[in-house]
């Protein structure tokens, strides 16, 4: 007998013990954690992000033309905002604007991220961070939507 479980089984039954019940799987026992992705991440992500005023965002979004920041409650700033380019690869931290997505209820639904050039903004990469995919959303996006003020009976959206 060479294999220790070969061994173990032929200890049992010269001694006559019963053979072990398995052990359960303890990785299923565990309760979940909310998915990567989920709403519940989004509401998560969006709680620990911060006001724009003096940050990145802030800065980001003059740059692109954007001055009149009223009404940009739904836009956040999380300073370290894990970015990861795909399952493989080690998880990076980048500077990210945070934007909520609402349903016409207003319950947040999902997030939007952009991340940003810590370096701010240039021609090159116009303020958004030196990554393959500076922009992702997650959660529950269909029919939803990052809303800015209230709406009117017309509404224009564009960039």
């Amino acid at each position: 007998l060479i294999d220790f479980k070969d061994v173990a089984n032929e200890a049992r039954t010269f001694l006559s013990l019963p053979h072990p019940e398995p052990e359960p799987d303890r990785s299923r026992l565990r309760a979940p954690s909310a998915p990567t992705g989920s709403p519940e991440a989004a509401r998560r992500l969006f709680a620990m992000s911060e006001p724009i005023s003096r940050t990145h965002v802030e800065t980001y979004l003059r740059n692109r033309g954007i001055t009149a920041l009223h009404g940009t409650g739904s836009l956040r700033f999380h300073p370290r905002c894990y970015y990861r380019p795909d399952e493989h690869s080690p998880t990076e931290t980048w500077p990210a604007m945070i934007a909520s997505v609402t349903d016409l209820a207003g319950h947040l639904t999902g997030a939007h991220r952009t991340w940003l050039d810590p370096g701010g903004f240039s021609e090159a990469t116009l303020g958004k961070a030196p990554i393959d995919t500076p922009r992702r959303a997650m959660g529950e996006l269909l029919g939803h939507a990052v809303r800015f003020g209230v709406a009117g009976e017309v509404m224009a959206a564009g960039e």
